[in-house]
């Protein structure tokens, strides 16, 4: 929804700044993408704004693969936009161009998105961790692409082994531990909120999700699962179902 604070913050924007950001063809603009930042709508900091546009013009190659992730219709903001605004609320611009300069998604979330054992290490950042990462509607809307699930799930959520049934979304989110009815339940919930064709696929024994992507192929999404000793992750593009099935050993 175009809020009245929203509205006002993009009006400051294209003020502030007479040379427009990085625009991707048939998507809204960078200044557009920035107000649509949680952090933005609740507390417009048009500093870190200038520096984003900046560090546009310096790193243009990361910024259209951070706006190409997930799908920019459906999603609610952009993701890796965010990730790079907490590392400069953190003062931390000289690790945001060391990243944006060899840009790589997950170098970038390794360095956001803290893990326990870092958490642990440096109890200082805990507080802002768990505002940023406590409320389960929050962290929906912020893993709007399949990427961004897999990689939230392999680095917070362990595979525990129980009989069960359907589980809800929000169980595994709790946990932090579930079966595979549990991350199955909660990627499903992440996929569809971020606009993917996804569904439930029950093979034997196991529950896991599946989405026709828009390049027409099919992909797994299943932390649940082992193939080869690895866990099956994102895995694909597949041309059919059949060969899903097969690849991923769902017989």
């Amino acid at each position: 929804m175009i809020t009245r604070k929203r509205v006002l913050l993009l009006a400051v924007l294209l003020i502030l700044f007479s040379t427009p950001g990085a625009v991707i063809a048939q998507r809204l603009s960078l200044e557009q993408e920035i107000a649509r930042l949680p952090e933005m709508n609740a507390s417009p900091n048009p500093k870190i704004a200038e520096t984003l546009l900046a560090l546009s013009k310096n790193y243009p190659d990361a910024f259209e693969k951070m706006l190409d992730t997930g799908l920019p219709n459906h999603r609610k903001y952009c993701t890796p936009l965010q990730a790079v605004y907490w590392l400069l609320e953190d003062k931390r611009e000289e690790r945001a161009n060391e990243i944006l300069a060899d840009y790589d998604l997950k170098k970038l979330l390794s360095f956001t998105w803290l893990s326990n054992t870092y958490l642990q290490e440096h109890p200082e950042h805990q507080a802002a961790f768990h505002k940023r990462w406590d409320d389960f509607d929050t962290v929906v809307d912020r893993l709007n692409s399949p990427e961004l699930i897999d990689y939230y799930e392999k680095r917070y959520f362990t595979y525990s082994h129980y009989l069960s049934g359907k589980a809800p979304p929000a169980l595994i989110f709790t946990k932090k531990t579930g079966n595979c009815d549990a991350y199955s339940a909660f990627t499903l919930h992440c996929l569809g909120k971020a606009g993917y064709n996804a569904w439930m696929l029950n093979p034997p024994r196991h529950w896991t999700v599946v989405l026709k992507n828009t390049d027409g192929k099919y992909y797994a999404l299943d932390n649940a699962r082992r193939v080869n000793g690895k866990w099956i992750g994102y895995m694909g593009p597949f041309d059919d179902m059949k060969d899903l099935i097969q690849r991923c050993r769902y017989y």
